[in-house]
């Protein structure tokens, strides 16, 4: 029997903590991509660290700032639920089909609430001086700034880290195949945990630099009367500033990615089916 269903209020405490870690490891990525954007962060205020940003919410914006823009995550979740009635169940070339309304379904319904949400998390300061405190102001704001295409800004970087996730790496099929051979005998612990890090490194690093541009094209404009940059721009404009690492600001934080995502090899290694 699945050890996940055994003890679910066990699972259901795992799965709660792990989620709190990724949004609150997240929040911290999005304020250090994104600090040379934002006029709430002054040049001689900026953070110079993971650390620097970890200790400062806190002191500077509460404990529970850690988790700003949870509710913009959690409205993610019913959107993803009609994809399910989309997909084909049988047919030729079944799978590629799946992959592609996947890819598509993201920046068609999914990636307006990725907007309100980035741009929600990357507010920063007290909760009176917060310019996007909830999910209809937050919308409202894009909408009167830009229209309806200010909910689409990032749309083509995050699109393509999907489809590298869907597609190219494959995300979910490895990690079964992973469990799949450790469950069957044909790797042992230590080479479940060399293939294991050296595709959770490959993954963020494909998905960093995208990550970041993505996230710089959201957050503009911050004000009505600021400069949009394209794709290109921004990519130039990280180089320009920070230089490659600018591109993988914030990299041991990925680390949470890679405790949820051991984990859920755990879960199917303990269970009976894939």
């Amino acid at each position: 029997m699945d050890q996940s269903l055994q003890n679910p209020y066990a699972t259901l405490a795992q799965v709660t903590l792990l989620c709190l870690m990724q949004r609150a490891s997240d929040r911290i990525q999005f304020l250090l991509w994104s600090q040379d954007l934002n006029h709430k962060i002054p040049q001689h205020n900026r953070f110079k660290g993971v650390m620097d940003c970890f200790t400062r919410i806190p002191r500077e914006e509460g404990s529970m700032a850690y988790f700003r823009g949870l509710r913009a995550v959690l409205f993610q979740i019913p959107l993803t639920l009609p994809m399910g009635a989309l997909l084909p169940r049988e047919g030729d070339n079944l799978e590629m089909k799946v992959k592609a309304i996947s890819v598509l379904y993201y920046p068609l319904v999914l990636h307006p609430a990725e907007v309100i949400w980035v741009k929600m998390t990357t507010d920063y300061g007290k909760p009176a001086a917060r310019l996007y405190p909830g999910i209809m102001k937050t919308s409202q704001f894009i909408f009167q700034a830009e229209g309806l295409r200010g909910f689409y800004r990032g749309a083509i970087p995050f699109t393509i880290m999907e489809f590298l996730s869907k597609v190219v790496i494959e995300r979910e099929n490895s990690m079964i195949s992973m469990a799949q051979q450790y469950k069957n005998g044909n790797w042992n612990s230590i080479d479940l945990g060399i293939r294991f890090s050296i595709f959770c490194l490959i993954q963020s690093v494909l998905r960093l630099p995208i990550c970041v541009i993505g996230s710089r094209m959201i957050i503009e404009p911050y004000h009505l009367y600021q400069k949009h940059h394209s794709m290109i721009e921004n990519i130039k404009m990280v180089k320009n500033k920070f230089g490659i690492r600018g591109f993988f600001l914030g990299f041991s934080l990925e680390s949470v990615n890679w405790v949820y995502d051991f984990w859920r090899v755990q879960n199917k290694i303990n269970s009976n089916s894939f």
